[in-house]
């Protein structure tokens, strides 16, 4: 767990990044892990299984894989120079993939190419892991420290606004954002008129019955280390939201 953001003034994107998306059941803002767990409810106790990271997990019709397996095959390809995965996952509805690549100079992405990638990503992996699109650009925006921004671009997609998802000051390169910053609006406004709708367009779950509230132990690698308590099914992934206490 950090305990700040270098250059953070009032430690605000610290709070936002990890405390601002859940509430305990006394108002207080708790962290956010950032991993999915499901809840296991057995007749001596309710355990849970912890599937791994949230933002850099695809999940397509079940399958779940990290993106970085996605990257070993997709920058296999000698056209490809680097690439960018992003899935959106929608509650009753089809998921969206989007499959960005930065090619080697002078390349184009035409339909041969992108169906090697296709076939590529189908032998390689399973027919389920073939994008929806798959995005010709410039540049992959990375972080001084090198790591690709999953997480921003799909929040940018989701309708996030730049400043509350990435500090330009903290990227490699500050103006390689700026496309996927135009691309989310003209995503968004696609969304809105075509197939692929976003969180907020959708109705609402039939009927839930909440999950109970109480904060229980959970018995973690042999030992009562952690406290959680459990919230109803999230609306955009259908997944168990779990609150988790050290």
């Amino acid at each position: 767990m950090p305990l700040y953001f270098w250059g953070d003034e009032g430690n605000r994107r610290c709070l936002e990044s990890y405390f601002e998306s859940f509430k305990d059941s006394q108002g207080r803002n708790v962290w956010r892990h950032g991993d999915w767990l499901r809840l296991a409810p057995r007749s001596e106790a309710t355990a849970g299984v912890i599937y791994g990271r949230s933002d850099a997990t695809i999940n397509r019709q079940g399958v779940r894989m990290g993106t970085s397996e996605l990257y070993r095959v997709v920058q296999g390809i000698t056209e490809v120079l680097d690439s960018l995965v992003v899935d959106l996952e929608y509650l009753g509805r089809e998921s969206y993939m989007a499959l960005f690549v930065q090619l080697q100079p002078g390349i184009p992405l035409d339909e041969p190419l992108a169906q090697r990638i296709r076939q590529a990503l189908r032998t390689g992996l399973s027919a389920r892991h073939v994008p929806n699109e798959i995005i010709q650009v410039s540049a992959i925006p990375k972080t001084i420290t090198g790591k690709k921004l999953e997480l921003p671009v799909k929040k940018l997609l989701l309708g996030h606004a730049l400043e509350k998802v990435v500090s330009r000051d903290a990227l490699a390169d500050p103006e390689s954002i700026d496309w996927y910053v135009d691309f989310a609006k003209r995503y968004r406004h696609r969304a809105d008129s075509g197939p692929f709708l976003r969180p907020a367009s959708l109705p609402s779950p039939p009927s839930q019955k909440p999950v109970p509230q109480p904060p229980r132990s959970l018995e973690f690698a042999g030992r009562d280390v952690l406290e959680f308590e459990a919230r109803p099914p999230s609306p955009v992934t259908g997944l168990a939201q779990v609150l988790l206490r050290s």
